[in-house]
């Protein structure tokens, strides 16, 4: 796998996974393809000249890669490649995974930087015109963690389940208010929470690949007191499509975009600016 044109390999020992830097540091062969782990799980064996390469200091290898910290929650593996406070995003996913149902979604491919994907959701003038959803009374702070965080109001059009347990359905519709809390913990993670009658909260992440081209991760995440512990496959068929039948409308502006024009941003953009702020403080760190 490959983070930011990053390669990794992602190493599961006792229960646990470890995420790893891929490349042999002796040539440079790719360590997730043909290597085999060591019993032990402390070093792979190169598939170009079986060296032995750690990956840990227990290891006492004479090539080392290097270890990342990583979090594992249900099948979903995130990893940090850099020394940037996480701004909470640890507890908040760790605390998410004992009261929600979190189900991988799909990743895309955008000719777009990373940091405009997780921009857009701060952008309350587009939800109109690109999908038909009203955004309002967008305000942003930062939380004690260091967390950008925003909060507003989106206006979208849901169904009753049979049950009685509201869902977004594609169904027969009708527009409800739902308070929404959007936390950015880099520019390129987010979580989005919806309240209301129909909760759900998404995982956004995206990564820098090639030049001006990232890949979008998505990941859903269902309340089990609203849902129950395995929640209906339709729902989770139906968020995921509306989210990224979304991201495509998104990606029409976005891969058109010229990125050399200078803003000429209006109060309405002040959620914009903020977090652009926002991602400023990383370049510095």
């Amino acid at each position: 796998m490959a983070l930011g044109g990053r390669r990794l390999v992602a190493v599961q020992s006792h229960g646990n996974v470890g995420v790893h830097d891929a490349d042999c540091p002796h040539r440079g062969a790719h360590l997730g393809f043909g290597g085999h782990l060591e019993k032990g799980a402390t070093a792979v064996i190169c598939p170009f000249h079986n060296y032995r390469i750690g990956l840990c200091e227990a290891a006492h290898s004479e090539f080392r890669v290097a270890q990342h910290d990583s979090l594992t929650v249900g099948d979903i593996v995130f990893a940090r490649l850099s020394s940037s406070a996480d701004c909470g995003f640890s507890s908040m996913i760790r605390h998410l995974s004992k009261t929600h149902s979190i189900i991988p979604g799909y990743t895309l491919a955008v000719r777009a930087p990373a940091c405009l994907v997780i921009e857009n959701g701060f952008d309350q003038a587009h939800f109109r015109p690109v999908h038909g959803v009203n955004g309002k009374a967008f305000e942003t702070q930062t939380d004690s963690e260091g967390a950008l965080v925003l909060t507003g109001h989106l206006y979208i059009e849901i169904d009753l389940s049979s049950k009685g347990k509201s869902r977004l359905s594609s169904g027969t519709k009708r527009e409800v208010e739902m308070p929404f809390v959007l936390r950015s913990f880099s520019p390129g993670l987010s979580l989005l929470k919806v309240n209301g009658e129909c909760p759900y909260a998404m995982i956004v992440g995206a990564t820098p690949d090639e030049p001006r081209t990232s890949i979008i991760r998505i990941a859903l995440a269902l309340p089990k007191d609203v849902y129950g512990e395995v929640p209906p496959a339709d729902l989770v068929s139906h968020l995921l499509d509306r989210s990224k039948k979304g991201i495509e409308c998104d990606k029409a502006i976005w891969e058109r975009l010229s990125l050399s024009t200078t803003n000429n941003l209006t109060a309405a953009d002040a959620p914009i600016l903020a977090f652009r702020e926002f991602c400023k403080s990383f370049e510095r760190a």
